[in-house]
């Protein structure tokens, strides 16, 4: 093996590495976006149910758009999920192939970018659903 053959498969091998470690940390945002929407989901439909009537309307409405935000945020999340899985399942099948780690990537593309937009969408949601949320509950604390 010549040096720049050794280079470049040492080049593969720290990208694979990082890559294995954004996949990883990707992972975990989208796990700490989940429990935050759960819990922005859980204290606004508690409030919106059970403190209904001592909510304004502006309120009442602004925890609506936030709770359905959530929701969206939630949709994504899963869709996100299941999407990773099958990126994961079909990476796999490519490899029993003996497929190499550029065609495999070539392969797989579209999957990796229709993960990202979910989470992006799942993130944008989110952020979304809590200013609204963060609005609403200050108009009823202030009100």
């Amino acid at each position: 093996m010549n040096k720049i053959q050794k280079h470049k498969k040492d080049s593969q091998i720290r990208n694979q590495k990082w890559r294995d470690i954004q996949r990883e940390q990707l992972g975990y945002s989208a796990n700490i976006y989940f429990l935050f929407n759960s819990a922005i989901l859980g204290f606004g439909l508690d409030l919106w149910i059970n403190k209904k009537a001592f909510l304004s309307c502006v309120s009442i409405v602004l925890l609506t758009i936030s709770i359905s935000f959530i929701i969206l945020s939630l949709i994504f999340y899963a869709l996100f999920t299941n999407n990773r899985l099958n990126d994961f399942r079909q990476t796999a099948q490519y490899y029993k192939k003996e497929k190499t780690p550029i065609e495999v990537s070539e392969l797989t593309e579209k999957i990796g970018e229709r993960t990202w937009l979910y989470y992006k969408i799942q993130f944008y949601s989110l952020a979304l659903g809590f200013l609204f949320a963060l609005i609403g509950i200050g108009i009823y604390i202030f009100n």
